[in-house]
C-alpha cells in the first residue's frame, strides 16, 4: 500500500519513503506508527496505544524516536510539527490530510473483509452474558447491511477467538482486513459498550468506540447502531451503509422485552452449536407465555429456525407436527415484520417441506434480497431450494454461505455433494462429505454408506453401516425419516437409494 503525505510518498510494502527524488528506508517501528496515525484519520492516538503497536519488534525503537524518524523522513525535521503533531501530553496525530494512492481494494468490487469477535462481558451474570451475545448479533446485523463489508460468520469468529489470537495469522488464513474486539460492561444504570477496530496485518488499533445504554432493548439497539455506524465510517471501509436514524424513537424491531431479547440470543447460540438438548429446552420456553408474543418477529423467526434445525437432525417422532410449528412461527414473524429476513428464509424452507415450489421461491427471493450477505439466511434459503430439487439455486446460495463461514455445519455441503454424485464425481462427493465430518449424525453416515455403494466400495460401506447401527437403535427408521424430509427432491433420494442398494442394503 502507498500513501501520500504532503510531498512524501510512503510505500508500506517496500518499507520506503520517496521525497524530493530520494528513496529512503522506513524502519518497521516507524511504519507501524505511521500506519496507526493514518488509520486514525487525524484523530489523536495515545502514546500507550503506539507503544503496544511496536511492542516486541527487534529494533526496540521507542515511540518518541520513531516519531522523530518519521518527521525527518517526511520533511518536518526532528523538532518540527508541520505534519505530525503532538496531541495533549501523551499522544500524536497527523495534522495534514493523507490519502492512499493504491493498495486499497475497490470497494464496489471487493468489500472490506471483517471479523467480529463476540463481546466479552465485564461484570454481571448469565443474563448479562446473553445481553452481550445479543448485542454482538445486533452489531453484526447492521454491518451485514453494508455492501462495503464482507463480515465473516459468528462461528468463524468464535473459532478464531482465544486468549491471545494472532491477528496476522488470521489475515493469512482468512483474508480478514479488519477485526473488532470489545466488551459489554454491566453498570448500575445499564450497560457500557466499548469496541476497538483493529487492522489485522499490523495489529494496529484504528479507533476505540464507546456507547452507553440503559437497561432496555431500545437503548441497546441504539448503542449497537452507533457502534456499527462508527465502524463503517472508517475510510478503509468507506461508507456507513446505514440510514440516519437520529431523532427517531429508540426501538429494536423483533424484541418486545429484555426477556425475549435474551431468549433469542440463547436460541441462536443453540442453533449455531447444534445442541439438541438445549434446543428442546428453549423451544419449550418459547411455547410458554414469557416469549410467545405475536409482536416479537425476531423471537418467532429464531424459534422457526430452531425447529427446522431439529427437523434436519430427525430427532422428533412426529416431524409433521414440528414442521407445522416451524411454519406457524415463521408466518407470525413475517406477518409482524415482512422485512424479517430470517423469518422469510424459515418460511421458504417450510414451503419447501410441503413441496410448494412457487411459495418457496417467493419467500426465498425476499429473504435473499433483504440479507444478501447474511450466511444464515443464505444457507437456510439454499437448503430450502435443495429440498425441492432446485440444484443450481441451492448450490449457488450455499456456496456463498460457505465463503462467509469457514466454520460451518456439514449440511451446508449436502447440495454440492449430491451435485457431484449426479455428475458422476462420487469420489469428489465423498471427499467433500468427509472434509466436514459429523459422525454423530445418522444422515451423515447414511450418505457415506450410499456414496461408498455408488463407488463400489461395498466392504467400506458395510463398515459405515455398522457404525450407523451401533450409533442409534432404529437407524433404519431414522433414515426413512430423512428420506421423507427430502421427498420433494426425487433426484437426490433416487441417487441415495441407488447407492444404498449397491452396498447390498434393502430400502430403509
Amino acid at each position: 500500500m502507498r500513501i501520500l503525505i504532503a510531498d512524501a510518498e510512503i510505500d508500506f510494502d517496500a518499507a520506503a519513503v520517496r521525497r524530493a527524488g530520494r528513496l529512503q528506508p522506513l524502519p518497521e517501528a516507524a511504519a507501524r506508527i505511521l500506519r496507526s496515525l493514518f488509520d486514525a484519520e487525524g484523530a489523536p492516538v495515545a502514546s500507550t496505544t503506539l507503544e503496544a503497536v511496536i511492542a516486541g519488534l527487534q529494533d526496540r525503537m521507542q515511540v518518541g524516536d520513531a516519531i522523530g524518524c518519521l518527521r525527518e523522513l517526511l520533511g518536518d525535521g526532528h523538532d518540527a510539527e508541520r505534519l505530525i503533531g503532538t496531541a495533549g501530553t501523551s499522544g500524536y496525530r497527523l495534522k495534514v490530510p493523507a490519502r492512499a494512492v493504491d493498495g486499497r481494494p475497490d470497494r464496489a468490487r471487493d468489500p472490506a473483509c471483517l471479523l467480529m469477535f463476540p463481546l466479552r462481558l465485564i461484570g454481571g451474570d448469565r443474563n448479562d452474558q446473553l445481553i452481550a451475545d445479543g448485542v454482538t448479533d445486533l452489531i453484526a446485523g447492521h454491518l451485514m447491511q453494508s455492501e462495503n463489508v464482507r463480515l465473516l460468520s459468528r462461528p468463524t469468529a468464535e473459532a478464531a477467538s482465544g486468549s491471545d489470537p494472532d491477528y496476522a495469522a488470521l489475515e493469512n488464513r482468512t483474508g480478514v482486513e479488519f477485526i473488532t474486539e470489545g466488551s459489554l460492561m454491566h453498570q448500575p444504570a445499564g450497560y457500557r459498550l466499548r469496541v476497538r477496530l483493529v487492522r489485522a496485518r499490523h495489529s494496529s488499533i484504528i479507533k476505540t468506540i464507546q456507547a452507553d445504554s440503559d437497561a432496555s432493548v431500545g437503548g441497546l439497539a441504539e448503542a449497537a447502531r452507533h457502534i456499527s455506524r462508527m465502524i463503517l465510517r472508517h475510510n478503509g471501509i468507506a461508507g456507513s451503509g446505514l440510514p440516519d436514524t437520529s431523532g427517531e424513537t429508540r426501538s429494536c424491531p423483533g424484541y418486545g422485552s429484555l426477556a425475549a431479547f435474551r431468549w433469542a440470543a440463547a436460541a441462536r447460540a443453540s442453533y449455531r452449536s447444534g445442541d439438541i438438548a438445549s434446543a428442546r429446552a428453549l423451544l419449550s420456553e418459547y411455547a410458554g407465555v414469557a416469549c410467545n408474543s405475536d409482536d416479537d418477529p425476531g423471537v418467532c423467526a429464531t424459534a422457526s429456525l430452531l425447529y427446522l434445525s431439529l427437523l434436519r437432525q430427525a430427532v422428533f417422532d412426529d416431524p409433521h407436527s414440528i414442521s407445522g410449528k416451524a411454519r406457524r412461527a415463521a408466518a407470525r414473524a413475517v406477518a409482524a415484520d415482512p422485512a424479517c429476513a430470517s423469518g422469510q428464509a424459515a418460511l421458504a424452507q417450510c414451503e419447501a417441506l410441503t413441496g410448494d415450489r412457487e411459495a418457496c421461491d417467493a419467500s426465498a427471493q425476499v429473504a435473499v434480497s433483504l440479507a444478501p450477505r447474511d450466511p444464515v439466511v443464505l444457507a437456510e434459503t439454499g437448503y430450502a431450494y435443495a429440498l425441492i430439487g432446485q440444484e443450481a439455486e441451492a448450490v449457488s446460495l450455499l456456496e456463498k454461505a460457505v465463503s462467509l463461514s469457514m466454520v460451518h455445519p456439514a449440511w451446508y455441503n449436502y447440495a454440492k455433494i449430491w451435485q457431484y454424485v449426479r455428475l458422476g464425481y462420487a469420489d469428489k462427493a465423498l471427499g467433500l462429505l468427509r472434509a466436514y465430518p459429523d459422525p454423530d449424525s445418522a444422515w451423515y453416515l447414511a450418505q457415506e454408506v450410499s456414496i461408498l455403494g455408488i463407488l463400489g466400495e461395498t466392504e467400506k460401506a458395510m463398515v459405515s453401516h455398522k457404525k450407523l447401527k451401533h450409533m442409534c437403535r432404529g437407524s433404519d427408521g431414522i433414515i426413512s425419516a430423512h428420506l421423507n424430509h427430502w421427498q420433494h427432491n426425487t433426484e437426490l433420494t433416487g441417487l441415495f437409494l441407488k447407492g444404498w442398494q449397491a452396498a447390498g442394503l434393502n430400502r430403509a
